[in-house]
């Protein structure tokens, strides 16, 4: 519980949960259980399983769709994206993407869903009224840790790079990529922060945030955080940067918005 900082219910899901996502609109939670290859459908109102479903291989993070009540969970073994019907609670349809996808990324203003497929270098772009994919666009040399996101204000889709110490730019109204950016070393993730305009990426292998004007995509500084920096986050004006400092135990960086 937020308010009183309790455990209020510890609920049983399947072998290996790892990811979470939410539809807070219908109370209801998806969690990806990585040694099942199932997402166990959690309700808020009542702390209880109420749907275990076989999403493929190996799942990865779910993500929601809300307006549109669907779920996509990738699977990397398997190359596809499993589509949940949050309203029957049932997989509707597996769409092919291309090798090793990764993390998904919701784009509700267009409609689509953003598949980075590490093995193949390319992002899938599936649109969500038919649930197919529509468009192939080419990206960097990344790995499995990295995520991509959304940016409805500017309309832009990043992922970062880790291999190739780049951030790919896509604009989502014509699906094009409009921009390689340089980073730091291993970039893993990025957050979109649509209040200040900025982009936050991660740079694991430089112990930093590398940090963009989201309007001009032009670097305007970097900052120093933990050992091993891998997510980012945001909680009103502060950035919390987990880091995993190798063999020590994690630490959190909190840092205020640039």
């Amino acid at each position: 519980d937020a308010r009183s900082h309790a455990t209020v219910a510890t609920v049983a899901v399947g072998n290996d949960a790892r990811n979470v996502a939410a539809n807070f609109l219908i109370d209801e939670v998806y969690v990806s259980n990585f040694g099942s290859g199932t997402v166990s459908v959690v309700s808020t109102a009542t702390n209880a399983v109420v749907a275990t479903l076989p999403v493929g291989t190996n799942p990865q993070a779910p993500v929601s769709n809300d307006r549109l009540k669907k779920t996509y969970v990738t699977s990397a073994v398997d190359g596809t994206v499993a589509v949940i019907d949050q309203r029957t609670r049932s997989v509707t349809r597996t769409i092919r993407v291309g090798n090793a996808p990764q993390y998904a990324a919701v784009d509700g203003q267009h409609g689509k869903v953003y598949v980075n497929n590490v093995a193949d270098r390319t992002v899938s772009v599936i649109d969500s009224a038919t649930d197919a994919v529509v468009n192939t666009l080419p990206s960097g040399a990344g790995t499995s840790s990295n995520f991509g996101a959304v940016n409805a204000l500017y309309r832009r889709y990043y992922l970062p790079n880790a291999t190739d110490d780049t951030l790919t730019v896509i604009d989502t109204d014509t699906d094009r990529v409009v921009a390689t950016l340089p980073v730091g070393s291993t970039p893993v993730d990025v957050l979109s922060d649509g209040s200040t305009g900025n982009l936050y990426v991660v740079d694991q292998g430089s112990d930093a945030l590398t940090v963009f004007d989201a309007a001009s995509e032009a670097v305007i500084g970097s900052f120093p955080v933990g050992d091993a920096p891998a997510r980012v986050y945001e909680s009103g004006d502060l950035l919390l940067v987990l880091n995993g400092n190798g063999g020590n135990r994690d630490s959190l960086t909190i840092a205020t918005k640039q």
